[in-house]
């Protein structure tokens, strides 16, 4: 007896769902690392007034070494005339003897005979000299004139007195919260300088002992502390990581500042640093509180209140 054929069961094709999900993540894929590329195009983003400023400060010291060089070729070429003039000295010191001897030989008729030959030799010797005391005249007046047109080169290149162009920090458009007081430490190298206030700055030596022990500086990051809106922006030259790695790291440890209370930048170039444009947002500790902290750091009372009692 034949037996009846079984229908096949159908099945579930999953293909097509996994190519979507598929495309759909490599747009996401897509999509993610264009807003990467964007944003860090956006923080790599040169500052077109900077290239201007940095190339300016180039055209500067290219004009400072050519003046140099001149500078240098006008002190050979003066050294060199009063050489010669040194040397026209002694062959007109030499013609006056000559002269004198001449003299003597004229007078003495007596050994004139005797003179004769020494008489030849010393007419010879004397258009000899004469002979170079022209050549050292005629070499004078290029010397003088080239020297001249050198000093009035030099005289004509307007240098300025900084030739470093100063860097202008822009104030962001955006990303300063309303209220936050700015406090602003540039790192470099050598040196820590700490902002006041726009336009006053205190300097430090870069070290960690200096850090540790100045008691201004300290008393400055007490006061931006205290501050509930203040923020430390630290201003990093290109040497300027060690600097900014011992300051924060003591900021954190000694005086309690979290992360969320400091931020960093990069500065290009080597001038003095403007902060101007920042105007109202910019913090300024006044020379009272900073002297109120320094007494508060030695035990000495404020003023008008009596010094607590030391404890047994």
């Amino acid at each position: 007896m034949q037996k009846r054929a079984h229908k096949k069961s159908e099945e579930v094709m999953l293909v097509p769902f996994l190519d979507i999900l598929c495309s759909l993540i490599g747009v996401l894929v897509l999509i993610i690392v264009v807003l990467c590329v964007a944003q860090m195009q956006k923080i790599n983003a040169v500052d077109p007034e900077d290239v201007k400023r940095a190339i300016e400060a180039q055209k500067i010291k290219k004009q400072m070494a050519k003046d140099l060089e001149m500078q240098s070729e006008a002190v050979q070429l003066q050294k060199k005339l009063d050489e010669q003039k040194k040397e026209l000295q002694k062959k007109k010191e030499e013609f006056d003897e000559i002269v004198k001897l001449r003299k003597l030989s004229d007078a003495s008729a007596a050994s004139a005979e005797l003179n004769k030959i020494e008489e030849v030799k010393l007419a010879k010797i004397l258009d000899d000299l004469m002979t170079e005391v022209d050549g050292l005249k005629k070499q004078q007046p290029p010397l003088v004139s080239e020297i001249a047109a050198l000093e009035k080169k030099i005289a004509d290149l307007k240098i300025p007195d900084d030739p470093v162009p100063r860097v202008i920090i822009q104030r962001p458009a955006s990303g300063i919260e309303s209220g936050a007081h700015l406090f602003f430490i540039e790192c470099s190298g050598k040196t820590i300088r700490y902002f006041m206030d726009p336009k006053n700055k205190r300097q430090l030596v870069n070290s960690p002992e200096t850090i540790v022990g100045d008691a201004e500086f300290n008393a400055f990051l007490k006061t931006v502390k205290q501050d509930t809106n203040g923020l430390i922006v630290f201003m990093l030259r290109n040497d300027g990581w060690p600097a900014y790695e011992n300051v924060a790291g003591w900021a954190m440890e000694e005086h309690g500042f979290e992360p969320g209370d400091m931020s960093k930048m990069a500065v290009p170039g080597a001038g003095d640093i403007d902060l101007s444009t920042f105007g109202l947002v910019m913090g300024k500790v006044r020379e009272f509180d900073l002297k109120r902290n320094i007494d508060a750091a030695l035990g000495k009372p404020e003023a008008g209140k009596p010094a607590e009692p030391k404890k047994p």
